[in-house]
């Protein structure tokens, strides 16, 4: 057990989901029975109360790291150093979603996501160190590309599928998949289609049944992972590549043909 006084901390503090839950799960009452720190998990801030007494953390050294600077302990998660408030290098143990303080689902909100992204690259981005050393330079520019990087995996339905199979150590090999020949043969059949698509009119339908065709496969990839079952992940994965790829053949055929909708 390590003591710390609420008075070290500022009054709102923006924190991780993994370092608010290190927290919540850690920190006592005082003998009064006050409650010393509160959340607001719509901001995702800790918020001190006054009159602050000592509290204990029972701190791991799973949980702490040192500042590259100063040298002071370092929450895994914090983004800079409370005593040197100099920006920390990223967590290697976090992946995107923990990153973007976001629930490891496949069904990420995508407002929220945003949301997240923006608050982390208001704080991160390079542009922001500018009369800072090179290190921090560096770590911003490091920090902010990884950002960008997960955020765009999990925009994404097919990267954020392939990243969740990733994450249990299973990966896609084209020839590898189990895909039946029909299946095989209608991505043939829907790929001359396009190929021979010359009028608006086409080129909108073929899009239109390809969009309706990945919907599909998204809710029942969801599904799958909803149950663990990475069998099935895998297969809806597999395809949805097929229609992915086809889809951003019709992104470029429409915008030859100038086509808005």
């Amino acid at each position: 057990m390590s003591l710390i006084n609420t008075n070290l901390f500022k009054n709102n503090i923006l924190v991780s989901k993994a370092c608010r839950h290190l927290y919540q799960k850690h920190v006592w009452r005082d003998v009064w029975g006050y409650e010393q720190m509160q959340f607001n998990d719509k901001y995702n801030i800790l918020r001190i109360v006054p009159n602050p007494v000592e509290v204990r953390v029972n701190y791991s050294n799973n949980n702490l790291k040192r500042c590259w600077k100063c040298g002071s302990s370092v929450m895994n998660h914090n983004l800079f150093c409370d005593k040197c408030n100099c920006i920390q290098g990223p967590n290697k143990e976090s992946n995107y979603f923990d990153l973007l303080d976001v629930s490891s689902s496949f069904d990420v909100r995508n407002d929220e996501l945003s949301r997240n992204y923006r608050k982390l690259q208001s704080v991160l981005h390079p542009d922001k160190f500018g009369n800072k050393s090179e290190k921090e330079k560096s770590i911003s520019e490091e920090y902010s590309s990884l950002i960008n990087k997960a955020y765009n995996t999990l925009q994404n339905p097919l990267d954020r599928g392939l990243y969740m199979l990733k994450l249990k150590g299973l990966s896609i090999e084209e020839e590898n998949t189990d895909l039946d020949k029909e299946f095989l043969m209608e991505m043939m059949e829907r790929n001359e289609a396009l190929e021979e698509a010359t009028q608006p009119k086409q080129i909108i339908q073929l899009d239109a049944e390809n969009k309706k065709c990945i919907g599909s496969l998204v809710a029942e990839l969801s599904a799958a992972f909803e149950r663990k079952d990475l069998n099935t992940a895998i297969k809806i994965v597999s395809k949805l590549k097929y229609f992915t790829s086809i889809d951003s053949k019709i992104k470029v055929l429409k915008h030859k043909q100038g086509i808005s909708s």
